[in-house]
């Protein structure tokens, strides 16, 4: 099936078989020829938006193909895009009241040695990425097709941080 047209039409042998054969005669056939010709451009025309179509059919959302289609896209050449996953994951510390009998985190001065306690606003909760888009820096003026076509792509619930290097 690939680089295989599914929709094969001859135009000139299309012609040639649509006249009764008493008319095949060569100004006939070349009249007929030519009065096909702007579906025969158009037949071309749907054949390469059938291969473009396919073609981003077969992209989705999984790393490998996901860097696939945005190099494709915008770095075909030097195929520099690549994407990260994110492996930190802020966890919540929540402060109890009392009567909730939960127990509250335990805070240290430093000269006690123990290991650090961050607290974070729900800003940046809510802008933990999942994976990370790696692109050159030449892709700068690019940015908001980058994120149209990075958005298109990935999973409705996931997060992404577009970085320039």
């Amino acid at each position: 099936m690939p680089n295989v047209p599914r929709y094969r039409v001859d135009f000139a042998r299309l012609a040639l078989l649509l006249l009764p054969s008493l008319l095949r005669r060569p100004r006939l056939l070349a009249l007929c020829q030519w009065l096909l010709t702007p579906v025969a451009t158009l037949y071309a025309r749907f054949i390469s938006y059938e291969a473009y179509v396919r073609r981003e059919l077969s992209y989705n959302s999984q790393v490998l193909l996901f860097e696939e289609a945005l190099n494709d896209h915008y770095d075909a050449a030097v195929r520099r895009i690549y994407i990260t996953n994110t492996d930190v994951e802020l966890q919540p510390v929540y402060v109890n009241f009392v009567a909730e009998n939960q127990p509250n985190p335990a805070l240290y001065f430093v000269a006690e040695n123990q290991p650090p306690v961050y607290l974070f606003n729900w800003v940046e909760f809510s802008q933990q990425a999942d994976f990370i888009v790696h692109a050159p820096a030449i892709l700068r003026p690019k940015a908001s097709q980058l994120h149209a076509a990075i958005k298109r792509l990935k999973l409705a619930n996931k997060h992404y941080l577009l970085v320039f290097f």
